[in-house]
């Protein structure tokens, strides 16, 4: 069970699923994601109840409880998807998945709640879309990042357990039959990318709630690459390829670039109420969809091959 709150902290929630779970057969052997994420709430709302001290507070006062009784589980998310859906740019995306995990440990710790103890409890939720060469790129160069961090942190290193989220922004209204082969696409380079998990949205997301055929189609599309294209079989499909390499370390540089004018900017939290993180990404925006305009960046369906009726 995996939650996702929309536009609050999650703590409230994390709870109740924690109270349903002690009541389980064996809770020791759950694989659970609380996904408590009090940044998270504030990049997507611009509001968080009782201000960023109090909910780390109670952040890490649940995730140390929760990290003793369900040892499979993450309780905590660092979110890079909200920089994606703005129209931000893949290193932009890195720099401030990187700056929100940094500045998530250090308001843990401030809080009471070690960096070598949180550390284990981050699950990494990254968006990916339908170019797989750039997207396979950007997963691996996340943890390329989020690595060195763990090394200047002096933290052990540790696996970094990363999600793949299929891109909402890439999906059409417009012939959402297409989304079909995105949604496969953006599947394919989270697999090769080596996330840990990968979640497909429904091809009918862009038309309103997702139908019965939708939520099916997005299943099978993780079923079908997983047990018949045994994507999962090989262990780093893409390692030592030139194209792969090359732009995975390419992403990182610019990334780490962003990473730090974020923490010059005082961190992620202070760069959010800031408004810089969002002035950047809104140049970038602004850019990318006067390429669209221009069919110089292609939507199939839309403004290549449209069906005219």
């Amino acid at each position: 069970v995996a939650l996702d709150h929309g536009g609050g902290t999650g703590t409230s929630a994390a709870a109740l699923l924690a109270l349903w779970a002690e009541h389980q057969a064996d809770p020791k052997s759950l694989k659970l994601a609380f996904n408590i994420d009090p940044l998270g709430a504030l990049q997507r709302t611009g509001l968080i109840e009782g201000g960023l001290d109090a909910a780390f507070a109670r952040a890490a006062a649940l995730t140390d409880a929760l990290a003793l009784r369900f040892p499979l589980a993450t309780a905590l998310r660092i979110d890079g998807r909200p920089v994606h859906e703005a129209g931000g740019s893949e290193a932009q995306e890195l720099g401030a998945l990187i700056a929100h995990g940094v500045d998530t440990l250090r308001r843990l710790d401030a809080a009471g709640l070690t960096p070598d103890r949180a550390a284990p409890q981050l699950l990494f939720t990254i968006s990916v879309g339908q170019n797989y060469g750039i997207n396979i790129a950007k997963l691996r160069a996340a943890r390329r990042l989020w690595g060195r961090c763990l090394e200047a942190l002096q933290i052990e290193p540790q696996p970094m357990r990363l999600q793949a989220v299929t891109s909402a922004r890439m999906l059409t209204r417009y012939d959402p039959w297409v989304n079909m082969l995105r949604g496969t696409c953006a599947a394919f380079a989270g697999a090769v990318g080596g996330a840990d998990v990968v979640t497909v949205r429904p091809f009918t997301d862009a038309i309103g709630t997702a139908n019965e055929l939708g939520r099916r189609v997005a299943r099978n599309t993780q079923i079908i690459a997983m047990e018949e294209s045994g994507l999962g079989r090989v262990a780093d499909p893409a390692g030592g390829a030139w194209f792969s390499e090359g732009v995975a370390n390419d992403l990182a540089e610019a990334a780490w670039e962003e990473f730090q004018r974020i923490e010059t900017e005082g961190g992620y939290g202070a760069s959010l109420m800031a408004d810089a993180v969002q002035a950047r990404i809104a140049e970038t925006r602004t850019a990318r969809m006067k390429q669209i305009a221009k069919r110089k960046d292609a939507i199939t369906g839309v403004s290549e091959f449209p069906q005219l009726d």
